[in-house]
């Protein structure tokens, strides 16, 4: 049963094309049988030699399952598409003119596919009705084009898809030629999802080309390779917008290049991800190498250059913002005139990063290229590679954090050097030096937070011959967490198991005879999305089945810590109390050592702060702890209570929150800042502190 389908096509015999006096001359033709239906004014037998359509004359085909083949010479007006998916073939020399455009419109959702199947030699010309050559311009409607065997299309206008809703879009051309040209954007896709792979000795020209990527979830491709051409005569290589990705690759022995600039992320509103891989030959530029384009955009973009030239000799690398990344293996770039300043800058802030951690960035103005700054990557395979921690990493811990890498080639000894002083461990300086070793790894000591640290490895082989290795950096945390309550549940990793109080665990049991009672919390928190709650009840147990008036929970490490860095300085805990709450002495103690017990308010603080419904940082010296007679290299246990421990006096009730429990180095705290002129609270008397009292040199900053 045939089916309704597909194509809308208005017939204009072009004058001069063709001799219409035989058949010979002008034939559709077909194996199968199929109709043929006219609005007006005749219904037409595609193989009579003197009818079929007039000028202006509209045709809707339907029927059939197979492809409508065209082997001779035919002048269209226009191919509409309407309904239903169709295979349109063109093949064996055709040579078809088209007088207006291709217009593409799937019915909604309905996710109908045309494919124009392109080959043998066949040659097609579009026009244009307007600004665009070929439109697909449906609802979810796909198109395909799939050109090989030589076969040429050119077209006057644009070639446009994904202007209304999702619809895709799939050019492959593979030892054929596409030339569009440009009566707006030249090649431009707006929404949906499009996939283009230029292959073989296959070439495209255009003479602008526009990505946009509106639609959401999509991650669009260009892929030229082989010994293939993309070339953009008279514009740009554009793209980024929206939040759909874009992929450029660019393989083998394939040429990219344009008279204008590769803009990238280029709208404001682009959010998605932009990565260009080239493993070929060459991308050539006539202006600028645009990394982000807009310095509204949030978007990403991600340059791997692992082999072939980068032309950017009439233009500059540049970006409005640094969300981008190049890593560059063995590819060449060279940029116009001298910009050697502002790519080293690039490579110390590792935008520009050797593509393999074996190998190095070099730049060169003046001498490789004349007048020109060139900048490459140079491997070395006897160079320690594969660092861990990653360069550049943060938030590594204060104890236990352990070095590792991959050996070079032919190395038998590793030489370590460690500093938080870059340049010495730049100049192998001996104050950076650990030592050697026959292994890939080293524990390090205790770390001071918040601290950059850099190191390198030399390798040396069998012959004693050194190769120096990269420098390496990564950051301690700005603060060790000791408890944040984030990894406890409410079944079955009960926060109470953990933290022993006197209402004991799970079915009751186990207490530690107190007045404590405590339990995750998710309604108040300082960070993240836990706390402790803490209820204590002090009141006099005689009488009650427990053996203190005061509260305590503790917690007991499984392995001992240590506490001990020079940077360590102080236990802070973050508390947020209730205004109902009976005043009641708030204390910590480590080791059980009753005799360093840390009391709120030992620094100056208000004990009455538990009334208080904010969180507030409690500050506790760590050198206090030390004078007791902690070892700070030995925590084993932490102890949270409240109320009289030594004179075990009754007392009253309340409920605390307890997070965010961390060591944290010397740093300011404004409330303990002892200078009445330090007006600031920053902890520094300095101009700051003097320009406040010159605007308010007639106020009482008293």
């Amino acid at each position: 049963m045939c089916r309704k389908l597909m194509f809308l096509i208005s017939l204009v015999f072009v004058l001069g094309m063709m001799n219409i006096a035989s058949g010979d001359d002008y034939t559709w033709t077909n194996d199968y049988p199929w109709s043929v239906l006219y609005i007006s004014p005749w219904n037409w037998d595609p193989v009579a030699p003197y009818g079929g359509p007039g000028a202006g004359d509209t045709a809707f085909i339907a029927e059939t399952e197979d492809p409508l083949v065209i082997d001779g010479d035919v002048a269209v007006r226009r191919i509409r598409g309407v309904e239903g998916s169709m295979t349109v073939l063109i093949i064996n020399d055709a040579n078809i003119v088209i007088g207006d455009n291709i217009r593409v419109e799937g019915e909604e959702e309905s996710g109908d596919t045309l494919t124009f199947n392109v080959g043998d030699n066949a040659r097609i010309d579009i026009g244009s009705d307007g600004d665009a050559s070929f439109l697909n311009h449906g609802d979810h409607g796909r198109t395909i084009w799939n050109i090989t065997d030589d076969a040429q299309i050119t077209s006057e206008c644009d070639w446009r898809f994904g202007d209304e809703d999702d619809d895709y879009f799939e050019l492959n051309i593979d030892s054929g030629y596409l030339q569009i040209g440009n009566c707006d954007d030249g090649f431009r896709q707006n929404n949906g999802e499009f996939h283009i792979d230029i292959s073989g000795d296959a070439v495209v020209e255009c003479d602008d080309t526009r990505w946009r990527g509106r639609s959401d979830d999509f991650t669009n491709t260009l892929t030229v390779r082989d010994d293939a051409v993309f070339n953009i005569l008279d514009g740009n290589l554009r793209g980024g917008g929206g939040s759909s990705n874009l992929v450029i690759d660019i393989l083998d022995n394939a040429v990219v290049e344009m008279d204008g600039e590769v803009r990238m992320g280029e709208d404001n509103d682009f959010s998605a991800v932009c990565t260009i891989n080239m493993d070929g030959q060459l991308l050539a530029m006539g202006d600028n190498f645009n990394m982000i384009d807009d310095d509204e955009s949030t978007g990403f973009t991600q340059v791997n250059l692992i082999s072939g030239l980068v032309d950017v000799s009439n233009g500059e690398l540049r970006s409005d913002t640094d969300n981008w990344h190049m890593d560059i293996e063995a590819a060449v770039m060279i940029l116009d005139g001298d910009v050697v300043g502002d790519i080293e800058d690039w490579v110390a802030d590792s935008h520009i990063v050797p593509y393999h951690t074996r190998g190095d960035i070099a730049t060169d103005y003046d001498v490789i290229n004349l007048g020109k700054t060139t900048v490459w990557a140079i491997p070395n395979m006897r160079r320690a590679w594969n660092p861990s921690p990653a360069l550049g990493e943060t938030g590594l811990p204060s104890n236990g954090t352990v070095l590792s890498w991959n050996a070079g080639d032919f190395a038998v000894i590793h030489h370590i050097y460690f500093s938080d002083d870059e340049a010495l461990v730049v100049s192998r300086d001996d104050l950076a030096y650990l030592g050697n070793t026959g292994v890939t790894s080293q524990t390090l000591g205790s770390l001071q937070l918040g601290t950059t640290y850099y190191w390198a490895i030399d390798e040396q082989d069998a012959e004693t011959t050194i190769t120096w290795g990269l420098l390496w950096s990564f950051t301690v945390e700005e603060n060790h967490e000791v408890e944040g309550f984030e990894e406890y549940t409410t079944n079955p990793n009960y926060l109470f198991d953990s933290w022993i109080d006197g209402c004991g665990d799970a079915n009751g049991m186990g207490g530690n005879g107190t007045g404590s009672c405590v339990d995750l919390a998710m309604d108040q928190t300082h960070g993240g999305s836990k706390s402790m709650i803490y209820v204590y009840n002090n009141t006099d147990s005689t009488g009650i089945d427990r053996d203190a008036n005061y509260s305590e929970a503790v917690y007991t490490y499984s392995e001992a810590q240590d506490w001990s860095s020079s940077s360590e300085a102080a236990l802070v805990l973050y508390v947020m109390g209730d205004r109902d709450n009976d005043s009641s002495s708030m204390w910590v103690i480590l080791n059980g050592n009753v005799g360093a017990m840390a009391t709120y308010g030992d620094n100056g603080d208000n004990p009455d702060d538990i009334k208080t419904e904010e969180w507030i940082d409690w500050n506790i010296n760590l050198a206090d702890f030390t004078a007791g007679g902690v070892d700070l290299s030995n925590v084993t246990s932490i102890a949270i209570g409240f109320g009289d421990k030594v004179g075990n006096v009754p007392g009253g009730m309340g409920v605390v929150h307890f997070d965010d429990i961390g060591l944290y180095p010397v740093r300011c705290v404004p409330k303990y800042t002892p200078d009445i002129r330090d007006l600031n609270a920053d902890c520094v008397v300095d101009w700051k502190d003097i320009g406040i009292i010159a605007d308010n040199w007639l106020t009482d900053l008293r």
